[in-house]
């Protein structure tokens, strides 16, 4: 996709189709937004349900995925007080769950998100966010811009079955976070046991 995200936002919202009913898995929405100093949050054009007052909050009857490739901000919701969000944190929004988020009026930040909803989403997402903490920082990592634009791309073609390829990159997107996640987890437990037993060495296998 030829876009220069410095300037324009996309927002795409889908309607259901058969695709949900076959998958059991849709995305309901796609976007890329950046939000200047100063300016109000969030932008106009977001319809009724998904649009909403910082102050407030709002409650979402379905998964939601937003990406920080640019500025910082703040993220609280029901379960979890409210936490600072920097360029890199991708985090979660959980279905029936008050939430918000907004970024820093000093900075602004530029934002990937999608929502969705399924059966087999629900099942893994609860292993790998937490309600208490659903804030993963995973840096800016190329191949999760790369598949937002890639939904990007179906949700503006609309071709035959996008849902189902939409899914799909969303299920990849899902697999490369928690990969990411493994790896964080395992570099934490090898540098404490580093501190604790400078004389073992940890080695990988081919």
């Amino acid at each position: 996709m030829n876009v220069d995200y410095n300037k324009h936002n996309i927002v795409k919202y889908l309607a259901n189709n058969k695709d949900k009913d076959i998958w059991k898995m849709s995305v309901s929405s796609i976007g890329f937004q950046s939000t200047k100093f100063l300016d109000s949050y969030p932008p106009k054009g977001h319809p009724f349900g998904y649009t909403f007052n910082p102050e407030r909050g709002r409650i979402l009857d379905e998964f939601s995925l937003i990406y920080i490739t640019k500025g910082r901000g703040t993220f609280q919701s029901g379960n979890c007080s409210e936490k600072k969000i920097t360029k890199g944190d991708v985090f979660l929004l959980f279905p029936r769950e008050w939430h918000t988020y907004r970024p820093a009026k000093d900075i602004g930040w530029n934002e990937y998100f999608v929502t969705f909803q399924g059966e087999y989403f629900n099942k893994l997402l609860n292993k790998i966010f937490q309600p208490n903490d659903p804030i993963i920082h995973i840096g800016i990592n190329e191949q999760i811009v790369k598949h937002f634009l890639e939904m990007l791309d179906c949700a503006l073609a609309q071709s035959p079955g996008f849902q189902a390829v939409m899914a799909g990159i969303m299920m990849h997107m899902i697999g490369d976070i928690y990969q990411h996640e493994l790896f964080q987890s395992q570099e934490i437990i090898q540098a404490i046991h580093r501190n604790h037993h400078p004389s073992i060495h940890f080695t990988t296998k081919n």
